[in-house]
């Protein structure tokens, strides 16, 4: 386990840095140690964006971080299951595993919010970019929230502060699932 724990760790950390280097201008994302994030990820990110829809942004750096989490915790939670003889109790760690990383991208989001809240009403800051990639990444939300929800509405002007408090709620309501399945269901 402490190999896997390495070697996801070590794979997480250049993913990340390969998505904040494609954020950044030119002149930064640009030197030896970028050159060495982009090349040893382009193999795990390529098959991704075949399978993804065109867009103008890349989000298959995304899509394989939530990947990488739920195979994770599925490994972490499942194998002292399958350990013991509970093969059954494995198989209920796949939602559990996937409640789990529901409650990180909602725990993230609430975080791009708060940087969106903080970096889109400063003028001329050098991370507007980054506020823009964060943009890319909620607008679709966004739209979707108000348009169904129409006694919102009247809470755009505040969409950030609106977003924010949906999604702690939304982490409280997963962190009791998720309670709930681990003291009822897999360790009972």
């Amino acid at each position: 386990m402490i190999i896997f724990n390495l070697l996801y760790n070590v794979i997480l950390f250049l993913i990340i840095s390969r998505f904040v280097l494609s954020y950044l201008p030119y002149n930064y994302s640009r030197g030896q140690f970028a050159n060495f994030v982009f090349k040893s990820t382009e193999m795990m990110l390529a098959p991704i964006r075949k399978i993804l829809p065109n867009s103008s942004r890349d989000y298959s750096a995304i899509v394989l971080l939530i990947t990488l989490y739920f195979l994770k915790n599925i490994v972490l939670m499942g194998v002292p299951l399958l350990r013991h003889g509970y093969l059954l109790k494995f198989i209920l760690v796949i939602p559990l595993s996937l409640l789990n990383v529901l409650m990180s991208i909602n725990f993230f989001l609430i975080i791009v919010y708060i940087i969106k809240l903080i970096l889109v009403k400063t003028i001329n800051n050098p991370l507007l970019n980054v506020a823009n990639a964060f943009s890319s990444l909620t607008v679709p939300l966004e739209n979707f929230i108000f348009r169904n929800f129409t006694y919102l509405k009247k809470y755009y002007r505040h969409k950030e502060i609106v977003m924010i408090i949906i999604f702690i709620l939304l982490n409280v309501a997963f962190s009791n699932i998720i309670k709930y399945f681990i003291l009822n269901i897999i360790y009972s």
